[in-house]
């Protein structure tokens, strides 16, 4: 296909960049194309593989102190698509981060797992199933439900800790983890006996043996200071990672006020790594726990960073935040190394532009790939970019100015091909061939009315798309829908069929998590709020018929929480042939084998 007007390599638009910044009378090609190098050696030992270059571990803690310390920094306000930013800190929309599955025609599994961001990453969430037993977050996080799949009776309840918050949880075989989250207040005095109100986040991992689950036993416990981010499971290890804020205290030796705390310790300064960024009073921490030895514990490290969002790859964990140089958007990328409970510093880099969601940037063969959006203020409009990096982020190629003044809504990555979704007023689908990392292409454009803000690989020709139908001349948006994609030829990609799904709201099209999207079963499920009132919605896909619904549930609205369900913590499951619609308020149970016969209910 013919390349859109305006559209460049990034060795043109390299060019095109330097040229404007000398004329500027900026010595900045070396700012704006900044890259921190490092590379991790291929050795065994954690010590040899650490890339001090990247971003160096504190050396001590007057080291530490200096930095948090600094005065005056401030940052360009900018908002975009959830970023909000300045006084030097970012906060993120929560889109946390399904899966690009190797084998996206699926199987036929006993019972339905959470809709992932990462092939082999577990994550938790609000409900949970082993195909034996449902584990229920209630609606203030202040319990977890357990209850037999089959006689749908509570077998137990576990509490939260103190005054703790259950964020989420795994069950893992034998094993149920919570991930908890308490906040407290304390009036505090200084070294110069000033008194001054003290606030404390801590995040907690609790371990269960579930092997009576009439009788959960907890067989390990830590605690990490600040507030809950996320957790990510790899095999055995699970990894936590939390939002610290700190401040200076009353000088050096004032150690307790500015370094953090894992399990009512102090951490060491070797922990703390410091990249080169004007931060003063923030840490991102992450440590590793042993689910199947909680005795075991793994590295605890400290980055201080922004606020920034996180993506996992299995073998990475890498944090990316909006940098700026000038007036020029940038993304900072910073490159943990995981394994076995280990964590290192590996590498770092910018790119030109800013990532819409974790969904931006993937990890695949040892390359990360990513689309980016920027504002050029001399052209006046919006630019969206495709970079690959190698395994040192270095970028290797990629393509420029990819569908000037449109916005990107949606990004999937699927092996050697990449999708994104760009709007204004139409949805250009655009598909990309990444096999030669160093020389990727614009194979695919299509374009239909309205945009997907989520995909999802479904079958092995199949692309699900959920995200919202639009007026083609005024963009104007119109409801929600449901999108398939025949994507068996990466260059003429068709849209099979779409379905309405009305107005109001849909959170699977913003929460991965919400989303049941199963092509082994030819299941997909929604929550689906309109006119305060919920519904869950089950669909089924046919070549020749296009979308079937095959349930439509009206969730009771009671619960715990003054009688209203939150639609974020509504799911949908399955368990053999029985499908569960699960809220903090009830389970109601369904016969696939019967049209979905409503078959038994539970009120919690």
């Amino acid at each position: 296909m013919k390349e859109r007007s305006g559209k460049r390599t990034t060795g043109q638009r390299g060019q095109l960049r330097r040229g404007k910044l000398a004329a500027a009378g900026i010595a900045a090609a070396a700012v704006l194309l900044f890259l921190w190098r490092g590379a991790a050696g291929a050795a065994a030992d954690k010590g040899d593989r650490e890339d001090e270059g990247a971003f160096p571990a504190a050396s001590s803690y007057a080291q530490i102190y200096e930095r948090i310390s600094r005065t005056g920094v401030t940052y360009l306000y900018k908002e975009y698509e959830g970023w909000a930013m300045t006084g030097g800190q970012a906060s993120g929309a929560g889109r946390e981060e399904s899966t690009a599955s190797a084998d996206m025609a699926g199987s036929q599994a006993a019972y339905s797992e959470t809709n992932v961001r990462q092939e082999g990453v577990d994550e938790g969430d609000v409900v949970k199933t082993d195909g034996k037993y449902l584990y229920v977050c209630d609606g203030d996080g202040r319990s977890v439900q357990i209850v037999n799949v089959s006689t749908l009776k509570t077998a137990a309840s576990i509490q939260a800790e103190g005054e703790g918050e259950i964020q989420e949880v795994y069950a893992d075989q034998d094993r149920l983890i919570l991930l908890e989250n308490s906040s407290s207040t304390r009036i505090a005095e200084d070294r110069d006996g000033m008194y001054y109100p003290e606030r404390g986040e801590e995040s907690r991992v609790r371990i269960f043996d579930m092997t009576d689950p009439e009788h959960p036993v907890q067989s390990g416990s830590m605690s990490q200071e600040g507030s809950y981010l996320t957790a990510r499971k790899v095999g055995d290890w699970l990894y936590l990672f939390t939002s610290c804020y700190k401040e200076a205290g009353s000088g050096e030796e004032d150690v307790e006020r500015y370094i953090p705390k894992i399990n009512g310790s102090l951490m060491s300064y070797e922990d703390i790594y410091l990249p080169d960024v004007q931060t003063a009073d923030h840490y991102v921490l992450i440590s590793a726990v042993n689910a199947a030895d909680p005795q075991e514990a793994g590295d605890r490290k400290g980055i201080m960073l922004p606020g920034c969002e996180i993506y996992v790859s299995g073998q990475h964990a890498y944090f990316f935040l909006p940098e700026y140089s000038g007036s020029q958007e940038m993304t900072g990328i910073y490159c943990m190394g995981i394994e076995d409970g280990d964590i290192w510093a590996e590498s770092a880099a910018q790119v030109p532009g800013l990532l819409y969601d974790s969904f931006s940037l993937d990890e695949y063969k040892g390359c990360l790939r990513l689309v980016t959006t920027e504002w050029d203020y001399e052209r006046g409009t919006q630019l969206n970019h495709l970079y690959v990096l190698d395994k040192e982020l270095e970028t290797i190629g990629g393509i420029e100015d990819i569908a000037p003044g449109e916005t990107v809504k949606s990004v999937r990555f699927c092996q050697d091909t990449g999708y994104f979704v760009t709007f204004r007023n139409v949805d250009p689908l655009f598909t990309a061939d990444l096999s030669d990392p160093k020389n990727p292409r614009i194979v695919g454009e299509l374009k239909v009315t309205g945009f997907s803000s989520y995909l999802h690989p479904y079958q092995e020709r199949l692309l699900l798309g959920i995200g919202q139908e639009a007026d083609e001349n005024s963009g104007a948006v119109e409801g929600y829908k449901l999108s398939m994609f025949d994507i068996s030829d990466p260059s003429k990609v068709t849209e099979e069929d779409k379905t309405l799904l009305g107005g109001g709201y849909v959170p699977g099209a913003t929460d991965y998590k919400a989303v049941l999207a199963d092509g082994g079963r030819n299941l997909i499920g929604l929550c689906r709020k309109e006119n305060q009132e919920l519904y869950y919605e089950v669909y089924t896909y046919e070549e020749d018929g296009g979308f079937a619904l095959l349930l439509t549930y009206h969730l009771q609205r009671a619960d715990s929480v003054d009688g209203y369900i939150n639609e974020n913590q509504v799911r949908g499951l399955y368990v053999g042939e029985k499908f569960y619609v699960v809220s903090p308020a009830e389970i109601a149970v369904f016969d696939m084998e019967q049209n979905f016969e409503n078959i038994a209910g539970l009120r919690l």
